[in-house]
């Protein structure tokens, strides 16, 4: 089966002098690499498309998660030459696995419902329906009853994969467990009313946060008891703070109610990875305008930085530059127009351009800005790789085909 287009990639192959593991450890650590790594997470929906587009009919896969993001075989991740493997935790007792697409509802751990649509392209898809806790006052979620966090069924199975994974390929492992401090807090209170609670009544939005702080904390703790010796990163949530046109909050009220939850965090995530694998690093993920952000997630302790959403706010590859050697960045290609819309050629500049400004040529995981939906054409997915395999050499030290 081919791999690569053209002989060229195929050739790269051959002379391929680090393995995934050892390049994005390198890229994060700022190090020299052999070329700019790639990284990407995908739809269900375009997913299945690139098989059918690149004839890996084996490969097609009918589950995904509920935000519709498919599971692939490691397989695909050697054939598309994608650097990391992302690994998860199952739910707590009491919250059955998603059985996606046939589920009509589903509940989560944290009582949030979610309801499966159906859109015009025949894609499916599952939208949240409520706010469990709009109604709650302070004394109410005191007594919130949230699930064991060290619960082991929650981490069943996850030492045998990922021991599988990292004996019998060389892809970087990232441990993709599903904190967030303020992004979880804010769905199941309202979006609404959790902005208005930090301004009008920051006492319930610290206790709010401090909850999940302290669940997942307990959880991160055990998961990298168990597997943080074969995690090269871990992505340290899945909180926003950034919108299109600018932050969600503002500056101080982040470091006055956030900031100090998220450092706790970061710290006790980096104490347990120091004990297990000195080696392990954090990636901090939050969409949007970040600008505001990055001098503070550099202080508390973030390694990486994602997903670079250039289109958003002040987040040009200008000023993100800035910071080159010292924040790591992943992510930055444009998931908005350039990949869904844009030809081959565009795509592949927009890589190349993405490389020039954010590659030293080190510190950059390139890859798409969001996960890869339905509507981004297969050959631009194939585009993207390989313009990431050509445009991200690097001989002795240097870019050579920029």
């Amino acid at each position: 089966m081919v791999l690569y287009k053209n002989a060229e990639f195929q050739q790269e192959r051959c002379m391929k002098t680090m393995t995934s593991r050892e390049r994005i450890q390198a890229a994060i650590d700022h190090k020299p690499v052999d070329r700019v790594p790639l990284d990407m997470t995908i739809s269900y929906v375009a997913y299945n498309k690139l098989c059918d587009h690149m004839k890996w009919d084996s490969l097609r896969v009918n589950n995904a998660s509920i935000w519709s993001v498919a599971f692939p075989a490691p397989e695909f991740y050697e054939k598309m030459s994608i650097d990391c493997i992302y690994v998860g935790l199952k739910p707590p007792p009491g919250t059955p696995l998603l059985r996606f697409g046939i589920d009509e509802t589903y509940t989560n751990e944290f009582g949030q419902e979610y309801v499966k649509v159906v859109e015009s392209s025949g894609a499916i898809a599952y939208e949240l329906t409520n706010a469990p806790a709009k109604d709650f006052t302070l004394e109410d979620l005191k007594n919130w009853k949230l699930p064991d966090p060290l619960d082991d069924a929650i981490f069943e199975g996850l030492e045998e994969k990922c021991k599988q994974l990292y004996e019998n390929t060389d892809k970087a492992l990232v441990g993709y467990f599903g904190a967030s401090i303020f992004s979880a807090p804010s769905f199941i209170r309202g979006m609404e009313q959790w902005f208005v609670d930090m301004y009008e009544d920051p006492d319930f939005t610290l206790l709010f946060m401090k909850r999940f702080h302290d669940y997942y904390t307990k959880m991160y703790s055990k998961a990298l008891d168990l597997v943080g010796k074969y995690i090269t990163f871990v992505r340290t949530d899945m909180d926003d703070f950034g919108s299109q046109q600018g932050p969600f909050i503002s500056p101080a009220i982040f470091r006055e109610q956030v900031k100090p939850y998220l450092k706790s965090f970061y710290d006790s995530i980096k104490a347990k990875f120091a004990q297990v694998n000195p080696l392990g690093r954090l990636m901090k993920h939050s969409c949007g305008d970040n600008s505001a952000f990055i001098d503070d997630y550099i202080e508390i302790g973030v390694d990486m930085l994602d997903p670079l959403q250039s289109t958003a706010g002040k987040m040009s590859r200008e000023f993100l530059a800035r910071y080159k050697g010292r924040i790591a960045f992943r992510g930055n290609i444009d998931t908005q127009k350039v990949l869904p819309y844009g030809t081959p050629t565009d795509v592949k500049n927009d890589v190349k351009d993405a490389i020039r400004h954010l590659a030293s040529p080190s510190g950059f995981i390139c890859g798409p800005v969001h996960h890869i939906l339905g509507d981004v054409p297969p050959e631009n997915i194939v585009a993207m790789r390989d313009a990431v395999l050509e445009y991200g050499q690097v001989k002795d030290g240097k870019l050579v085909n920029l």
